[in-house]
């Protein structure tokens, strides 16, 4: 029986080996014009981690940053810091400050769901030149906690419960 765990394990490090060594092989490493995929994953501290696939792909974190790219936490840019380089997207349309989508007094819980174009404004290293757009989707569920049966959403409530994702897609050009 350890014989054949073995062998599997072997099997699946050469199979990986040959799959990641030939994607390096095809000129996965180059970004090329065309279409791209965005999947973060918000942290509490209003970072996220990010993972772009297609034209670009990479992964690394989003921060809030100015338009000259330096972080800022009020700042309506994110810098895409990856591993081959950095992209800035003006995410100036996502500042959404309003009610959410959906509420629910009876259970305290929200929906925050925020779609906008995003242009994609420069980039450094491998993706000197980068031009185009991403359409984003920011997706947030809330629930908060509940005193003498009222929902408690002041600023300084801590949610018991929270989800967030951001996905989109969009073309870029090199």
């Amino acid at each position: 029986m350890n014989r054949i765990i073995k062998m599997a394990g072997a099997s699946a490090v050469l199979v990986g080996s040959l799959v990641f060594a030939g994607t390096a092989a095809f000129g996965g490493s180059s970004p090329a014009d065309g279409p791209v995929q965005l999947f973060g994953t918000p942290n509490s501290d209003g970072t996220a981690q990010v993972v772009l696939t297609g034209a670009v792909g990479d992964f690394g974190t989003a921060a809030s940053a100015n338009s000259a790219g330096k972080p800022d936490p009020k700042g309506g840019y994110k810098l895409l810091t990856l591993s081959k380089g950095t992209i800035l997207v003006n995410t100036k349309a996502e500042v959404n400050n309003g009610p959410p989508t959906t509420f629910n007094s009876k259970t305290c819980s929200a929906t925050f769901v925020h779609t906008a174009t995003d242009p994609v404004v420069s980039g450094t290293g491998l993706y000197v030149g980068i031009d185009g757009a991403l359409n984003l989707t920011l997706s947030f569920a809330l629930v908060f906690p509940s005193n003498d049966g009222k929902c408690d959403t002041s600023n300084s409530a801590v949610p018991l419960a929270q989800y967030g994702s951001v996905m989109g897609s969009g073309t870029v050009d090199f």
